[in-house]
């Protein structure tokens, strides 16, 4: 979810967007309402779905203002209960109320005992019918629940129509109160809420959620023994739920300050609803302070501060009153405990309310806890903590045993304490140094180092694994992280392309093996992500074909992983992920619609798992930006741009060390200034936009690439940027254009990813051109073809190839018109025209290809115009045909109606 405490531009645009359309809709009659909601949902599925809710809500508030009023009325007038009998029972005095009745200390009197009970009266001035049936309700779940920690059920009736029954009074005091009063060390703190989450995991096997969790009703008697109270809008859980979902209308069914998001958002209650409420009680009874502070002032103030607003960490809020003692003991594993038991999505918090307190006990006995996100590194640091001598007495007998000692006496035992070590150990290096080290600047090198270390170790003990599918699964997760290291495109590597497709394919063999004998979760998301991995290598060697099948063969595996839990974050990561590539081979082979329709599923995947807005950037914004440029629609692919960039400038400067960071922020000025000005893309044609913002990503890839010499992704970004660049400054800076053409040419003669330096030689050739040095020129793009036509004789059905060796007989031959050669300029445009022509017919609906054809009739009737003017105006019209026909949906502003507007000259011009 976004925060909008955090500044959010965008969570805070969503809610002032959602607000314009609830005062526009609410006042309107109910069919105009719903059309309200229909144009919202076209716009932004998720606004349509709150904004439906939020008038929903609305259209029954008279009524329960109305009912509000009357129960006012009705409770002002009973002021007086003292000494009144309810059955047998007389009552003493009230000791509390709310929406599902009021609490009396009552005695029982009569000729039976005489006992001190809680007497639960229903409010008579309700629905009684209803309340009727929600206290038989209460007392069935009242009655199934027996434990030393929830108050017991004496009996119940009804007395002159109105349901009451009676229960355990418990003299206390609640929990946060008795725990302030008694001046509780952390450690009896943790023990007392301990016993409280026995309670509710109590309730929850007898599938019962309580709903309404806070301190007032969980009171401490003087013996210091925690009692749960007010099952009131508890629910059974299943089939046998007696009220069917049904709550008292005009009545809070839950506090503010302790209810979950999705009682806020009416969504399905879990057992993980009352975890969300114990952690916000655990954390007030640490720090002091309550971890929700719920804004009821509107519907959507309320949905913003619950669902939106993140609590601080435990350690933060008892650093602020200076109490720095207690933040140390917080910060750590007990702020992780805290955040897992609050985290907004129900899927990452603690499943169990047992989960939840055997976490705490990991921590209470210096065991690593679940939550911790640290991984084997810190669970191995907890292990020395633990056994300090024994940790001294092994480094010891390490620094003894030197060079091939340690593996022969490894050899010799193999005994599984060893064996265990070992695998600690790999999987610390694996997961714990080179994820620390991922984002750092200038640590490619020793990343790869860290992996290949554990790659050793896991390799010598996969040959003696057996049956341990724990240690092969970590084995294949090792292939594919040195894989990335190794030569995956879109993060930092080394760019060692082959040794790369070589470890992601141990890992699909791996993969596949494990999946085939017990098809688990977890080794199903091994084998998709192998055969991405594989299929994304393939594409970049500009193996198209053997990509997509990779691609599909991912997706096989991966969708049904996501269908089964549409809001598992990782699951849908992974689908997006395999979306977006696959996306990559459809656009590289032409198929642009295909690949549009692919990133924007990837975009939607992301958005119903509740991704935050920075992390569905980060995964799908280029791409979306990317499709929308593919369908015309520049308009909008400028606004997602620029939401995108600033969003990537709020994120850089809160982390500037992290070079993940940078990158995406680099990327983001890239996106934005291809939507101006690329020669490969529709765009605006506004070179000078795209050239400001191509050198705010050139100040970001200079850097990164100097700061980490070994990261190939880093030299390949700089190349494409000086590329990019240099075609911006061509016509209004030549000097500038083949500087940067020239930068980029060196840089590309030592970097192993960029496969072809024709993209250089190209600008070069423009920017030579542009002075008048059209020898110089037309040598430079003759050399930027031949290097097109090796890939081509590579992958000769390769589509993108095929474009740009079109787009360089269009070049080649205005060219050689300009330096007099009329004759090669004419043979030149034919031979553009009979390509375009091919790829036109080919994807009638890629547009791009479109483009090209009107460019290429354009060049064939200019190398005419001197020699034969009918013949000129013949290609000049069918340029002026493409450019008349060009889709209206395709919103391309100025770019078309120009490009139409010079077709009509020249046409005009051959008359």
């Amino acid at each position: 979810m976004t925060n909008p405490a955090t500044g959010s531009d965008t969570a805070g645009r969503h809610w002032e967007r959602l607000e314009e359309l609830f005062e526009a809709a609410v006042s309107l009659p109910r069919d105009l309402q719903e059309a309200a909601v229909q144009r919202a949902s076209l716009e932004d599925a998720e606004v349509g779905r709150q904004l439906r809710a939020l008038l929903d809500c609305d259209s029954g508030a008279g009524e329960r203002i109305g009912r509000a009023i009357e129960t006012v009325k009705a409770a002002a007038s009973a002021a007086d209960w003292a000494g009144r009998r309810i059955g047998p029972y007389r009552i003493v005095r009230e000791i509390g109320r709310g929406g599902m009745g009021i609490v009396f200390e009552s005695v029982r009197d009569d000729d039976e005992y005489r006992k001190t009970v809680a007497l639960k009266i229903a409010p008579w001035w309700r629905d009684l019918d209803l309340l009727r049936e929600r206290f038989r309700h209460e007392r069935q779940i009242l009655a199934s629940l027996e434990h030393p920690n929830i108050a017991r059920f004496f009996d119940g009736g009804t007395h002159e129509g109105v349901p009451y029954f009676a229960m355990e009074f418990v003299e206390g005091v609640p929990i946060t109160v008795y725990a302030r009063n008694r001046g509780l060390k952390l450690r009896e703190k943790i023990e007392l809420f301990r016993q409280v989450c026995s309670a509710v995991q109590h309730a929850h096997q007898s599938l019962v959620v309580h709903r309404d969790l806070k301190p007032a009703n969980i009171l401490v008697t003087p013996e210091g023994i925690p009692k749960l109270l007010d099952f009131g809008i508890a629910r059974l859980l299943g089939p046998d739920d007696a009220m069917g979902g049904k709550t008292l209308t005009g009545a809070a069914p839950w506090t503010p300050n302790y209810a979950s998001p999705e009682q806020v958002r009416a969504l399905p209650i879990t057992t993980r609803t009352d975890v969300y409420s114990l952690g916000l009680i655990l954390f007030e009874l640490l720090t002091g302070e309550t971890g929700q502070t719920a804004d009821t002032s509107s519907l959507l103030a309320l949905d913003r501060s619950v669902c939106e607003m993140e609590a601080p960490p435990a350690s933060q809020c008892a650093a602020g009153r200076g109490d720095r003692a207690l933040a140390r003991q917080l910060r750590g594993d007990l702020d992780t405990i805290v955040a897992t038991a609050i985290c907004k999505e129900p899927e990452r918090r603690y499943n169990s309310a047992a989960a939840f307190s055997e976490d705490l006990e990991r921590y209470l006995k210096g065991l690593p806890v679940a939550a911790r996100p640290g991984g084997l590194a810190y669970r191995g640091w907890k292990l020395l903590r633990r056994h300090r001598v024994v940790a001294a007495a092994a480094v010891l007998v390490l620094a003894t045993m030197a060079g091939g000692v340690l593996a022969t006496a490894y050899q010799a035992r193999r005994a599984e304490r060893r064996y265990q070590q070992v695998r600690k150990l790999a999987n610390s290096v694996l997961f714990g140094v080179h994820d620390r080290l991922q984002n750092l600047a200038g640590a490619t090198a020793t990343r790869e180092w860290a992996v290949r270390t554990a790659l050793e170790y896991l390799d010598d003990l996969a040959k003696d694994a057996g049956a341990d599918r724990s240690v092969v699964a970590e084995l294949a997760g090792a292939y594919l992280k040195i894989g990335d290291v190794q030569g995956y495109p879109s993060i930092s590597n080394l760019g060692q392309r082959e040794a790369a497709l070589a470890s992601y394919r141990k890992a699909e063999s791996i993969a596949a093996k494990l999946a085939a004998v017990s098809p688990d979760r977890d080794s199903r998301r091994l084998l998709a992500r192998s055969h991405q991995r594989i299929g994304t290598m393939l594409r970049s060697s500009r193996h198209t074909a053997a990509s997509v099948e990779e691609f599909q063969s991912a997706l096989a595996v991966a969708e049904p992983l996501y269908e089964a839990n549409p809001n598992q974050g990782e699951d849908a990561e992974l689908l997006a992920d395999i979306l977006i590539t696959l996306g990559q081979a459809e656009a590289a082979d032409g198929k642009v619609a295909d690949a549009s329709r692919l990133w924007l599923r990837a975009a939607e995947v992301n958005a119903r798992a509740g991704a935050p807005a920075e992390a569905r950037l980060a995964r799908t914004g280029k791409y979306v930006i990317r499709a929308l440029m593919y369908r015309g629609d520049l308009e909008a692919a400028e606004s997602t741009a620029i939401e995108g960039m600033r969003m990537r400038e709020a994120v850089a400067a809160a982390q500037p060390a992290n070079t993940a960071v940078r990158r995406d922020l680099a990327n983001s000025y890239g996106d934005l200034a291809y939507v101006y000005f690329h020669p490969s893309f529709l765009s605006f044609d506004d070179r000078p936009a795209a050239a400001r913002l191509q050198e705010k990503a050139l100040a970001i890839t200079r850097r990164l690439a100097a700061a980490d010499p070994n990261n190939a992704t880093a030299r390949s970004d700089l190349y494409i940027t000086e590329v990019d660049y240099s075609a911006s400054l061509a016509q209004s800076s030549p000097f500038g254009a083949i500087r940067y053409a020239r930068e980029s040419l060196a840089i590309a003669h030592g970097s192993p990813l960029v496969i072809s330096p024709d993209g250089g030689l190209f600008q070069l050739a423009d920017g030579l051109r542009h002075l008048g040095r059209y020898p110089e020129a037309v040598e430079s793009l003759r050399a930027a073809i031949a290097s097109r036509q090796q890939l081509f004789r590579q992958d000769p059905e390769h589509f993108t190839v095929r474009q740009q060796l079109l787009r360089g007989a269009i070049a080649m031959a205005g060219l050689l018109l300009d330096s007099g050669d009329s004759t090669g300029a004419l043979e030149q445009s034919r031979q553009a025209v009979a390509l375009a022509e091919e790829l036109s017919a080919a994807i009638p609906t890629n547009l791009l290809a479109r483009r090209d054809l009107a460019d290429a009739y354009e060049a064939l009737g200019r190398s005419n115009a001197r020699r034969d003017r009918a013949e000129a105006r013949r290609w000049y019209q069918k340029s002026l045909d493409v450019w008349t026909a060009w889709p209206r949906s395709a919103h391309t502003g100025r770019m078309d109606r120009d490009r139409r507007v010079k077709a009509e000259a020249l046409v005009a011009r051959c008359q």
